[in-house]
């Protein structure tokens, strides 16, 4: 069920496909975090019912209980950590959604204008409206999970870049004379 996510953007490979663990194949990949009070959290949950029932029927409750404290399903209820436990950036008290395809995403501004990489308008941090599928799934490996496919990323307003900040400024920089020897320079 294709869903539209309201947040910001987090870990985006959206150019790029990369390993998404040790296993698999290479991937596009995106989180979005969101605000747990935002009505887009409502629809996520629905479709991830929906999604849990169409492949369990019956047992989809039990399956999405279990799947929950498993940590098994595409929207996540408390913070991003790293391997030290530490909370990563903007993840404090939102909920996130992790998603991935083999299909590179379509990327967006505003205006419904496509974006590309060399465009820097989709950073990690910035606000965006996230484009993803979500569906049930087995894996022998993996078992079973509640996934959602990465569809497309629209920028929607700049905001506190995550990790290191944004890039110099054309105003950071001045203009240098370079000596005949560009040692000395340096």
């Amino acid at each position: 069920m294709k869903v539209k996510v309201y947040g910001r953007l987090s870990f985006p490979d959206l150019w790029r496909a990369r390993m998404q663990g040790e296993e698999g194949e290479p991937k596009f990949a995106a989180n979005f975090i969101i605000d747990p009070k935002h009505p887009c959290v409502a629809e996520v949950e629905a479709a991830i019912k929906a999604a849990a029932t169409e492949k369990w029927k019956d047992k989809a409750k039990a399956m999405l209980d279990k799947l929950e404290k498993e940590g098994r399903l595409c929207l996540h209820k408390s913070a991003r950590t790293n391997t030290s436990g530490e909370v990563y950036d903007g993840y404090e008290d939102h909920y996130w959604i992790g998603a991935n395809s083999k299909v590179k995403p379509k990327t967006k501004d505003a205006n419904k204008a496509d974006l590309t990489e060399a465009d820097g308008k989709l950073y990690s941090g910035c606000r965006v409206v996230g484009i993803i599928d979500i569906f049930a799934h087995f894996h022998p490996k993996g078992g079973n999970r509640v996934l959602a496919q990465l569809k497309g990323v629209q920028f929607a307003g700049d905001d506190e870049a995550f990790g290191g900040g944004a890039p110099a400024s054309d105003d950071d920089f001045d203009e240098i004379e370079i000596p005949e020897d560009a040692a000395e320079l340096v």
